[in-house]
């Protein structure tokens, strides 16, 4: 959402910027709310870290793929914000998202 904003606010389209920014707000709410579920259902059942972890190995790599076909979308925006390249983004994303797993004892599968 962080991103979409910044591109929204390059585009001069501050509202849908100011929406963009909004919905970060939320998600990070949400991030926030997870973060606390998963570690509640390991602290109430360690077994629950396997599964959490398989669904993780499961739809990482499939979400981030979806990643890397959505950034291309804005390749043209990018380049007309002289913003950095759309790859150092998703680099940005993926070390995100890792640091958030770690935070749970939990990790992308290599």
């Amino acid at each position: 959402m962080k991103l979409l904003s910044d591109v929204a606010l390059g585009q001069d389209d501050y509202l849908l910027g100011q929406i963009f920014y909004s919905l970060n707000e939320d998600c990070q709410w949400h991030r926030q709310w997870s973060e606390c579920l998963v570690r509640m259902a390991i602290e109430d059942n360690v077994r629950n870290k396997d599964t959490i972890q398989g669904w993780i190995n499961q739809w990482y790599p499939l979400a981030a793929r979806a990643v890397d076909a959505f950034t291309s979308l804005f390749e043209d925006a990018f380049e007309q914000m002289k913003a950095a390249p759309l790859k150092r983004s998703e680099r940005v994303i993926d070390r995100y998202y890792r640091d958030y797993l770690r935070s749970m004892d939990l990790q992308v599968a290599s």
